[in-house]
């Protein structure tokens, strides 16, 4: 039977709270980083530790690179994050979102940012964790994606950075109520100022229109797609007896058995079998 690529990437929203398979949702994230291109074009590599949600109305559970109109996002979001490791990594995080703009963009030139706050704190002692703002410096207020009609699908990314207890806002984003920036030096900006690790990130798709130019689409694949995908992998895999030889996946434990990092494996490897499908515009098997 023949699947279209955007029946298996359909997003069913889910309810906050929801039990999430945690080294699954970090695979799920870094391939759809990398399937959107943004690894490599504005991050090198990506390998987060816990994983982003967010929500516009406080109710749907949002996960990486959902299509979004702007009304949706005019207000900040919610943030949580989902882990298997309560301990944090920083009392204090940088949050910022950065519009990467479509596919193939020269990122060499900058972004929009369109947030930034220092000294985020994490709060909760279960698998899923609040990201604080209230009390948080935000030198750039949440300012929502408005992206011009027909400039194609944009990417607009999360980051959430460990801020170290050396950290020192440059002169020029040190006051609050900083105005969006075109042409931002993101990645200047992390180096300069000492932030990390990425702990965390996400992103959203937002277009206004019909492209005007010829884009590569991008792919949307969540958690509930790869669970399909993981499930099919192992039943391949002889339900188990297949030894997985790859190594534990960024933010896992790495303690699992081998079938199933084998079926984890296999799973991303389907990610990838997509991302090339949707890019493609062909059609999985």
């Amino acid at each position: 039977m023949f699947f279209s690529l955007a029946s298996l990437a359909v997003l069913l929203p889910a309810v906050l709270g929801q039990i999430v398979d945690v080294p699954l949702e970090i695979e799920s994230i870094e391939a759809l980083f990398t399937s959107a291109q943004l690894v490599p074009e504005l991050l090198p590599t990506f390998t987060p530790t816990w994983g982003l949600h967010f929500s516009f109305d406080n109710s749907t559970d949002n996960s990486a690179g959902q299509s979004l109109t702007v009304a949706q996002v005019a207000t900040p979001p919610t943030l949580h994050l989902y882990t298997t490791n309560t301990t944090t990594a920083s009392p204090f995080y940088t949050l910022m979102m950065v519009d990467a703009d479509v596919i193939g963009t020269d990122e060499s030139v900058g972004q929009t940012r369109h947030w930034l706050v220092n000294d985020v704190s994490v709060s909760g002692t279960g698998e899923t964790l609040a990201v604080n703002i209230a009390n948080a410096t935000a030198i750039t207020d949440y300012a929502g994606p408005f992206p011009a009609a027909g400039s194609g699908p944009h990417r607009y990314c999360l980051f959430l950075y460990a801020q170290p207890s050396t950290f020192q806002a440059p002169s020029d984003l040190s006051t609050p109520g900083t105005p969006l920036a075109n042409n931002w030096d993101f990645a200047g900006y992390v180096n300069s100022t000492g932030l990390g690790p990425l702990v965390a990130g996400t992103f959203y798709i937002v277009e206004q229109g019909t492209a005007t130019a010829s884009i590569p689409a991008i792919p949307t694949v969540v958690s509930s797609t790869l669970s399909l995908a993981k499930a099919s992998a192992a039943s391949a895999a002889g339900m188990g007896t297949q030894t997985g030889s790859a190594a534990s996946p960024s933010g896992s434990s790495g303690s699992g058995s081998g079938s199933h990092s084998g079926a984890m494996s296999n799973a991303v490897s389907a990610v990838g079998v997509m991302a090339v499908a949707g890019l493609l515009g062909a059609m999985l098997l």
